[in-house]
């Protein structure tokens, strides 16, 4: 079986200068007017979690779970429209 941990180390240098997708993580294609708006809705996410004191790890799982919701949005408009 082999062990799947995650550690943190330097960057292999044939590895150098080339895009890495992490390991369980997917890509998606969008258009730049789209793009700006998943920052600013991310931001706002995290600024809002930030002022009321919430711990980064939970702002970032909000910022996820947000994006889960925006995408299943998206998926249902695509199919039933």
């Amino acid at each position: 079986m082999t062990d799947r941990r995650v550690s943190i180390g330097p960057i292999h240098h044939s590895v150098i200068g080339k895009r890495i997708l992490p390991r369980d993580m997917d890509r998606a294609k969008m258009d730049r007017d789209n793009y700006e708006g998943a920052v600013n809705i991310a931001l706002s996410i995290f600024a809002d979690c930030t002022n009321v004191g919430v711990s980064f790890q939970d702002a970032l799982l909000a910022i996820y779970i947000s994006g889960l919701n925006h995408g299943a949005t998206i998926t249902k408009e695509n199919y039933n429209g």
